[in-house]
């Protein structure tokens, strides 16, 4: 169970900030669904790897390649939330 708990964290940490990111970032159009999932993934892996140092009171020897691999990972979780939040939209503006 201790294994699967870092795994669920990032997830959730995943899903909150791709939820805010096409939130804020398509309503004040600072850019487009790419850059949305581009920052989105970036500030998950950032807030991942701060959350990692809080709980070993030491960045991890190998933060930069966790931080790449957890920004790619973060990008693919905000694209099908990005799509999932844009359909919910496009259904409250049609009804």
């Amino acid at each position: 169970m201790k294994s699967i708990l870092p795994i669920a964290v990032f997830i959730s940490v995943a899903i909150v900030i791709s939820v805010l990111s096409h939130k804020y970032l398509n309503k004040k159009h600072y850019g487009s669904f790419a850059v949305a999932c581009l920052i989105a993934g970036v500030s998950t892996s950032v807030v991942f790897q701060i959350l990692g140092y809080f709980v070993l009171g030491y960045l991890d020897p190998f933060f930069i390649i966790a931080f790449v691999v957890g920004a790619f990972l973060a990008a693919g979780i905000a694209v099908p939330v990005g799509i999932f939040q844009r359909k919910i939209i496009k259904d409250k503006e049609a009804a």
